[in-house]
């Protein structure tokens, strides 16, 4: 059964965002803030990080559920079109 939100399954697992980075093999300054941009689909998970969380999630995350968040994400925090797009030229 796929679970289309990774915070859901890091939640029902009993992972923090530390545990599911370190794991994920996230690398940097803070790894769980960057995990916790892709739970919330801030940024784009990239693929070899999909795959790893497929495997410690035992196929219940995938691409489909980083790109569903993600575009979730992008909807809510789109910018409005400028003014002069909403009106017909005179």
């Amino acid at each position: 059964m796929m679970i289309l939100d990774p915070k859901a399954w890091r939640l029902q697992a009993g992972l923090t965002l530390a545990s599911v980075a370190r794991a994920a093999g996230i690398e940097g300054r803070n790894p769980a803030k960057t995990y916790s941009r892709y739970e919330q689909g801030e940024s784009a998970c990239p693929a070899e990080i999909v795959e790893r969380l497929r495997a410690l999630s035992q196929g219940q995350l995938g691409a489909e559920s980083f790109h569903a968040v993600r575009l979730t994400w992008l909807r809510a925090n789109a910018a409005p079109p400028p003014a002069e797009a909403c009106h017909a030229p005179p």
